[in-house]
């Protein structure tokens, strides 16, 4: 039922054989040989790659090896075999092919380092664009030290600090919070007379958003008032979903006024985020308002709207509308993918309605949809609230038969329903399973951990988990605060609730 030799076959046939290339176009006078090759990669599946490049690499020029590098860059084993195919041919390399390579090869480093050393040795000058792909890559990897090196290079060879560089440390330092770095870049762009565009005052937008600095980013829409910048439709769906995230209503409503003010068509990314948002806060009329004008505007629903929509109706036990919302993908002819299906499952599990996780189950079976990791986790999350520890088992067998690796979010869920039912040596039996995987717990990990041994009494292990929180720098957050506060008032910890109270005042006040 979950993972069955024939749905995992399927997969990959479908993988490998049916994933078309889009249609390229392009206008530029080449040899017979090459427009050969470009009509291949027009017509050919990704089954034909390979063939591809080892018929024509005698005489590949690197527009075409580019041209095919592009349409197979998210698969990365067809990545690694293209190159090895034209390694010997090291003419073929230039600076915009080795930007896309550091793209495919982000979370690598021994593969890029190499790449750059093959660079120097055929003397390919880099330019911006290949700086701002290894900023995004050190960036992710906290590598401080690299990226300083990086800069001085662009120094000596002459890089001018650009706009595309700074809205790529932006980007990159924003989505691992690093404000301060955020705010050392824009410094510098005062200093060079480097004027924001409004790709920049996203990015930026994006960073203050992610870490909730609200006033900064309407000192950020401020900056874009006065320049006469006005904000892209991306940008004002950002902040549809930063605002609503923490019940901004008010903000989102004017964001909505906004787009109309500037007679900016609204699109299916920025309807759903609405939706999404007004859902979260069980605003259904507001939902109704939004599918009326989508009706109004010609604007169809897609998956992701109709998988948003079941969430929320899930979310507020609203299954007769979430019935309706899966009546209308079928008559649209919109089939549910395993993204939709988990959020089904999570839905119903909720409101412990088995009986139609079996249908789930059973459809996804028929349409040959293999269960992910987040669909086993979700199971195993429905299962266990309910106490039924038995099919819980089941499922870990099946996803252990075929190799599934349990992630942090698997063990949290195990975690969490074995504590509630105060099962000890079965949470004992996880956290081994944890330290031998190498896998380190999160923060939400913790918070089950210290709410089952609440429940236990047994205040020792729960002095240690903040000990090993300490050690891993992993700060409690505001639930896990109150936690702890209730805990230690009930075991007549005045003291130590005092001192939660503090931290509770600090977070209230930052």
């Amino acid at each position: 039922m979950f993972l069955s030799p024939r749905t995992s076959i399927l997969k990959h046939l479908r993988r490998a054989f049916f994933s078309q290339l889009q249609q390229h176009a392009t206008t530029e006078t080449s040899s017979s040989s090459g427009g050969l090759i470009r009509a291949k990669i027009a017509t050919q599946s990704a089954e034909n790659f390979i063939i591809i490049a080892k018929g024509e690499r005698s005489r590949m020029s690197n527009v075409f090896f580019h041209l095919i590098l592009l349409h197979c860059r998210k698969n990365l084993p067809l990545v690694n075999q293209l190159v090895e195919i034209v390694g010997q041919n090291e003419d073929i390399l230039n600076v915009h092919i080795c930007t896309t390579l550091v793209t495919c090869y982000s979370g690598n480093p021994r593969r890029i380092e190499k790449l750059r050393a093959q660079m120097k040795k055929n003397n390919i000058i880099p330019n911006a664009a290949f700086f701002s792909a290894l900023f995004k890559h050190y960036v992710r990897r906290g590598d401080n030290k690299t990226i300083n090196q990086l800069l001085n290079e662009m120094k000596k060879f002459k890089i001018r600090f650009n706009l595309s560089v700074c809205s790529s440390l932006v980007d990159s330092y924003g989505k691992t919070g690093d404000l301060e770095e955020v705010s050392k870049i824009v410094h510098q762009m005062k200093q060079l007379d480097i004027e924001p565009d409004v790709v920049f005052y996203s990015s930026l937008i994006e960073a203050y958003g992610r870490a909730m600095k609200f006033d900064e980013i309407n000192r950020v829409l401020d900056q874009m008032k006065q320049k006469n910048i006005s904000p892209s439709l991306s940008m004002l769906s950002s902040l549809v979903h930063f605002y609503g995230k923490v019940g901004k209503l008010e903000e989102v409503n004017k964001v909505v006024n906004l787009i109309a003010e500037l007679n900016l068509q609204p699109d299916v990314v920025i309807f759903t985020s609405l939706i999404k948002c007004y859902g979260k806060y069980g605003r259904f009329d507001k939902i109704n308002q939004i599918r009326d004008q989508m009706d109004r505007l010609n604007i169809k629903p897609n998956l992701q709207t109709f998988s948003t929509l079941i969430d929320q109706y899930g979310k507020a036990m609203k299954f007769k509308e979430l019935n309706e919302v899966l009546e209308e993908m079928k008559q649209t002819h919109i089939k549910p993918n395993v993204q939709t299906f988990t959020v089904l499952i999570d839905r119903y599990g909720k409101a412990m309605k088995f009986e139609e996780i079996y249908q789930i189950l059973h459809q996804m079976e028929q349409q040959n949809i293999q269960p992910n990791l987040r669909t086993l986790t979700s199971l195993v999350n429905v299962y266990g609230k309910a106490q039924r520890f038995e099919v819980v088992e089941k499922i870990l067998n099946v996803m252990a038969q075929y190799n599934v690796q349990l992630n942090v979010h698997t063990f949290t869920s195990l975690i969490d329903c074995y504590g509630k039912a105060q099962r000890l040596e079965d949470v004992n039996r996880v956290l081994g399973l944890m330290t031998k995987k190498n896998i380190q717990p999160n923060l939400q990990t913790f918070t089950s951990l210290i709410s089952c041994y609440r429940m236990a009494k047994k205040y020792e292990e729960i002095t240690k988990i903040l000990q090993q929180m300490k050690q891993l720098n992993i700060k409690p957050d505001y639930q896990l605060l109150r936690i702890l506060q209730n805990t230690y008032l009930s075991a007549g910890y005045d003291e130590e609730a005092k001192q939660i109270q503090d931290e509770i005042d600090q977070l209230g006040n930052s």
